[in-house]
């Protein structure tokens, strides 16, 4: 069995290197359109070379779960807001009805 050659080291690391560069381009890419903090935060420490992948990971986990919690608390605010409208038709077709209920009897009465 022979040990590997130092140029694929080399071409290992070359790889990380240009994953993670597009990976930052696409990043900055996403940030710049969303005008995110979080993501401008994540593309300059995926750029810097103190950041260890790990860090990275759990921002991204971070953000992940934070956009989890949001769109449920979107959601059941939609839900409270659908149950508001809904009592709110019920509430003006009830008036409606008594209202007619009422005009009624007041042509009734004068006639």
């Amino acid at each position: 069995k022979t040990l590997p050659t130092p140029e694929s080291f080399l071409q290992v690391e070359a790889t990380s290197k240009q994953l993670r560069s597009q990976a930052a381009a696409a990043l900055r890419s996403v940030a710049s359109r969303t005008k995110n903090p979080g993501l401008d935060l994540l593309t300059m420490a995926m750029t810097s070379k103190a950041a260890s992948f790990e860090k990275l990971l759990k921002q991204i986990d971070g953000m992940v779960d934070a956009l989890h919690k949001e769109q449920a608390d979107d959601d059941s605010k939609k839900q409270y807001c659908k149950d508001e409208l809904h009592t709110a038709e019920q509430t003006q077709k009830e008036l409606q009805r008594k209202l007619k209920t009422l005009a009624h009897e007041i042509s009734d009465h004068n006639d």
